[in-house]
């Protein structure tokens, strides 16, 4: 009886310290701070934690561009395979047909996420309206200014944010930095 109290008294000072420690009671969850199911320290620091929500992201910093610009051979890569793309979407298009690596243009590299690319990219020649739009991928909303598409591309494919999103080729994390990249924010 004596040690089935104790272990009652136990219990309920662990259960309080839990409580008013904050802990969800799901030890599998990354916690603020952390990267990884098991509460390993993150690099990226709590600044960079998505569960703070949007409002937060005026204390945002970025996690530097890692490499800091594409090398020669990844940006001829993407052209061509950006140009095998459009013929894809467009086919029988005489424009699209003619078009060669060389007609496009990288008009910005916003960083490379687990392997996944994020540009701006577009044949040289094209015209856009001048408007901007909004995206909405899980928490983050990203204003997309007028100009040209934004691509994640990874293994010779192109995703929209929200498709790579969902594909897992990038995280909160990661639209946390392309909302800053994009937005300034």
């Amino acid at each position: 009886m004596k040690f089935r109290f104790i272990y009652m008294y136990i219990s309920l000072i662990l259960a309080i310290l839990l409580i008013f420690s904050g802990c969800s009671g799901n030890l599998a969850s990354p916690q603020p701070g952390s990267d990884t199911a098991n509460g390993a320290p993150s690099p990226l620091g709590d600044s960079h934690d998505p569960q703070e929500g949007e409002e937060d992201m005026h204390k945002f910093i970025p996690r530097p561009k890692d490499p800091e610009v594409l090398s020669k051979e990844q940006e001829d890569k993407i052209k061509a395979d950006y140009v095998e793309y459009l013929k894809t979407i467009h086919p029988g298009d005489p424009s699209v047909s003619s078009l060669t690596a060389e007609d496009i243009a990288i008009t910005e590299y916003l960083g490379t996420f687990n392997g996944a690319v994020a540009i701006f990219i577009t044949p040289k020649d094209s015209t856009y309206p001048d408007s901007s739009f909004e995206v909405k991928v899980s928490r983050i909303t990203i204003t997309f200014p007028a100009g040209p598409p934004f691509y994640i591309y990874k293994d010779s494919q192109f995703k929209e944010i929200k498709d790579a999103y969902e594909a897992e080729w990038i995280n909160l994390f990661d639209l946390r930095d392309l909302k800053y990249f994009i937005n300034g924010e």
